[in-house]
């Protein structure tokens, strides 16, 4: 009788508060829960999606891609997912294709070079398939493969809300229309724990730039290697600020000039330290342009 008491609770108040939905699942689901094991992207849709229409786009992601898909159905929001993984010679395709760059060995010259299969032996970690690939590399191309499965001539109308282009890709559009609720990447939970204790507990500690850049990728990586770069150039104008403040009047003068000199010194640092670390995370020359998407109506 309890049980039932607290089932009928819960389900008042996630009535009563919708987002409460999240966090009162029954005890009973939580105990049956089923891991998804090597799991890299994680696509939801909207509560009330169409079976039909998952049974559609299901086929069509494996086929188009070669990706493995699970789907799993979340009671506690009514909602279904797609939990999106992929081999490694997928990978390894993909890798080739969006041009990734991979650290050569010692014995082939050291450094970043783009990607090739057939070069494979030549990079460093070639020896074990299974960490080859980082976890921000796995989720970028998982992704990348994902985005490149297009809408073909008879699918233009697969929902009728919806107006797919010949040629578009369906998934960033399904994603901004709305069919797709979101789409997002799987935490890797030691490596999540080693940043704490190494970043974010050790507040004294040096940023690890790496280990965050090869978690989070580069453009979370550059932002944390700014942050850090800007605050410690700050504690220059704080000094000299607190030196000028004493003097008064002549000091005020004195401490304007500094920072126009100051601020033009600390952008020309900061362009060196990024191209530094551009270079050394392989973005430096990346080919953007390439990865850009054509126009769907580009013949």
């Amino acid at each position: 009788m309890l049980p039932q008491v607290f089932i009928a609770a819960s389900e008042l108040l996630k009535k009563k508060i919708p987002c409460a939905g999240h966090f009162l699942a029954p005890k009973r689901l939580w105990l049956k829960r089923v891991s998804t094991p090597n799991c890299d992207l994680v696509v939801c849709f909207p509560p009330g999606t169409d079976d039909q229409f998952l049974l559609w786009l299901l086929p069509k992601l494996k086929q188009s891609t070669g990706l493995t898909i699970h789907v799993r159905y979340h009671a506690s929001t009514q909602s279904s997912a797609f939990y999106v993984t992929a081999s490694n010679q997928v990978l390894l395709h993909a890798a080739e294709e969006y041009h990734l760059s991979k650290a050569l060995k010692p014995s082939k010259g050291g450094g970043l070079k783009e990607f090739f299969v057939q070069e494979q032996d030549f990079y460093e970690g070639s020896e074990s398939a299974e960490h080859f690939f980082t976890t921000e590399e796995r989720q970028w191309l998982v992704l990348r493969v994902l985005e490149s499965v297009r809408a073909k001539k008879e699918e233009l109308r697969v929902i009728p809300s919806v107006t797919l282009l010949e040629g578009q890709p369906i998934v960033p559009k399904f994603l901004t229309s709305g069919v797709i609720s979101q789409v997002f990447p799987i935490h890797e939970p030691p490596a999540l724990e080693r940043l704490q204790q190494t970043w974010v507990q050790d507040i004294f500690a040096k940023q690890p730039l790496d280990e965050i850049t090869e978690y989070f990728g580069v453009k979370i990586g550059m932002y944390f290697a700014w942050l850090g770069h800007y605050t410690t150039a700050l504690s220059i104008p704080a000094v000299v600020g607190f030196i000028f403040w004493t003097i008064q009047d002549v000091g005020y003068v004195v401490f304007s000039i500094f920072n126009v000199v100051w601020v033009t010194t600390y952008l020309q640092a900061w362009k060196r330290y990024s191209a530094e670390l551009a270079f050394r995370w392989g973005t430096l020359d990346q080919r953007d342009d390439l990865l850009a998407e054509p126009r769907p109506l580009f013949r």
